[in-house]
């Protein structure tokens, strides 16, 4: 099992402080964790030969190369990888899934809370990035070459520590600036990704790869931590959609507005009053949905099982929803579910007995996904009091996590269907490169 770790492509590492696989490893797998270029790093893309994009992304490819041809000398079997991670590393997983580059490599996949499909998952104006990079250290210009001179006289810290702000506009987007991006062709680099991912999941030949994806019930929490009445403000401002989106007119962009700002708020404005709301959209936005539409495209495109979950346990042991004060809010956040799965050696907190339950009830439904591609085998009824069927594209499966394990349907089916509308008319297609 190879985990990619999260952290918005910026920060993060695969280490024991929040990874620790000890809950992993006694159900006898291997589990291998690694590091990536991260930030300016890892993301920078300039469409040249010198930068040619998905530096982070490709030193993920090179682990999997390695763990292919050298995890038969730890006991693990070439033939039977299986890669996952959350948040940033989900959607690196996503993005695995649909690159040419990765084929071969592995067997099955698990998504959590991320998506290549995601509005958030790609850099989709690499050179106006890079240009706010050496703006940020003093210099005005948009020329590739220039800019690659520039940094490449940049020491790294200085690069690391260089964070422009992303300028307003009037869509919804994040202000992540460093993501992965749609590579240009050029001679004798070999690309990540070479098209807009659904292009690349959808047209992709079929494959035998198993695939498990979820969310958590209150993503969108960590988003909304920090907001206050004046970000607040600034947000309702915006089109309540973001920028992947292209609308025949500014007025139908207005009439799409005002569906989605309904179903959210009514005849409200965004305010700190109604900042749970904005939670659920950002859950629904940015997570919830475009796993749901991945993962339907994967039904299509793949021979083998997808599975879908939702995770909305709150324990002792979801961490995320601690740190950012909403301790008393029901349902998990983005992340909680780590520490059901990874031991984390950074925060003591206590396992009470439901807490060890759910640690038992994840790690057994993960690693025997990894063993076999199915997270209930019959063998597991006693341990596991669920048979967890996998989905159909006319037919969407959900395993419910919570303090029970239960088979449900699609959760938020009205906050699905109002995005999945938005986005089969709507949807961006294609990416201007440069």
């Amino acid at each position: 099992m190879v985990y990619v770790h999260g952290g918005a492509f910026i920060l993060g590492s695969g280490g024991k402080l929040l990874y620790a696989p000890d809950y992993l490893i006694k159900h006898d797998v291997i589990v291998i964790t690694f590091n990536y270029r991260l930030g300016a790093l890892g993301f920078l893309c300039l469409g040249t030969k010198d930068a040619p994009g998905n530096a982070g992304l490709k030193d993920q490819i090179a682990a999997l190369r390695w763990v292919r041809k050298n995890v038969a000398a730890f006991g693990g079997d070439p033939d039977n990888i299986t890669i996952f991670g959350q948040s940033a590393g989900g959607t690196s997983v996503s993005l695995l899934l649909a690159s040419e580059a990765t084929t071969g490599l592995y067997k099955r996949a698990i998504v959590q809370s991320g998506s290549s499909l995601s509005s958030w998952a790609l850099n989709r104006q690499p050179k106006w990035v890079a240009s706010l990079i050496v703006k940020e250290l003093g210099h005005d210009t948009n020329d590739p070459e220039e800019i690659y001179e520039i940094l490449s006289k940049t020491s790294f810290k200085d690069l690391v520590r260089t964070k422009p702000a992303r300028p307003l506009d009037k869509y919804l987007d994040t202000q992540l600036l460093h993501l992965p991006c749609v590579e240009k062709y050029i001679p004798g680099v070999e690309p990540a990704i070479t098209d807009l991912p659904i292009n690349l999941l959808t047209n992709k030949p079929k494959t035998n790869v198993s695939v498990m994806y979820g969310t958590t019930s209150k993503e969108g929490l960590f988003v909304i931590s920090k907001d206050d009445d004046k970000t607040v403000k600034e947000r309702d401002e915006k089109y309540i959609f973001a920028s992947d989106l292209e609308f025949p007119s500014e007025k139908q962009a207005e009439i799409e507005d005002n569906k989605v700002r309904q179903f959210y708020f009514g005849d409200e404005r965004m305010s700190m009053k109604n900042i749970l709301n904005i939670s659920d959209m950002f859950t629904h936005l940015y997570f919830e949905v475009p796993s749901i539409l991945e993962s339907e495209i994967l039904m299509e495109n793949s021979n083998m099982p997808v599975y879908n979950y939702y995770f909305n346990y709150a324990g002792g042991r979801n961490f995320l929803k601690y740190i950012t004060g909403f301790k008393h809010e029901s349902g998990a956040c983005h992340a909680d579910e780590l520490l059901y799965i990874f031991r984390g050696n950074l925060w003591p907190f206590p396992i009470r007995n439901k807490d060890q339950q759910m640690i038992n009830w994840m790690t057994k439904l993960w690693t025997n996904f990894a063993k076999n591609g199915d997270p209930t085998p019959p063998h597991d009824s006693q341990e596991l009091p669920v048979r967890w069927s996998p989905s159909k594209k006319e037919d969407v499966k959900f395993l419910h996590i919570e303090d029970e394990l239960t088979m449900g349907r699609t959760p938020n089916p009205s906050a699905y269907r109002l995005w999945k509308d938005l986005y089969n008319k709507y949807r961006k297609k294609y990416v201007d490169i440069y």
